[in-house]
């Protein structure tokens, strides 16, 4: 299967530029331990969310940002702060920028925090996207 690469829009983008709160409970620590195979007392009983949990939050995220359309091609990933468990967070697009086809979407991690429920950033994620058409379509 063959794609083709085509250039982003600088249109907004197609999806909404926060994601909704989310929660990681004991019970979905617990559930996330026995899926991967990694029952680190860190986050099983400590009650730190591991980051893999955080990180498949923020793909699903992606995916409502761009649908089916996109691969990413490079990641990073800087969280400042630990996030635990039912602590709630949510990550909000900062910037996107387009450079020889490639997207450059930089992201916020956001966590309530402080007794008003303001948000404070405890993370970034910068992505670089390709935008494609599926072969056929």
């Amino acid at each position: 299967m063959t794609a083709t690469v085509v250039a982003p829009t600088d249109d907004a983008l197609p999806g909404q530029k926060r994601s909704p709160d989310y929660r990681c409970s004991a019970t979905d620590m617990e559930k996330f331990a026995e899926i991967s195979g990694d029952r680190n007392s860190l986050h099983v009983q400590s009650g730190i969310v591991h980051g893999a949990y955080i990180l498949a939050k923020l793909s699903g995220f992606v995916w409502g940002l761009f649908g089916d359309r996109v691969m990413v091609a490079r990641s990073s990933f800087r969280l400042r702060e630990a996030v635990r468990v039912n602590d709630a967070f949510a990550f909000e697009v900062t910037s996107t920028t387009e450079r020889l086809g490639v997207r450059l979407v930089e992201i916020d991690m956001l966590k309530q925090a402080n007794c008003a429920g303001d948000p404070i950033k405890i993370g970034t994620v910068s992505l670089q996207v390709v935008m494609f058409e599926p072969a056929g379509q």
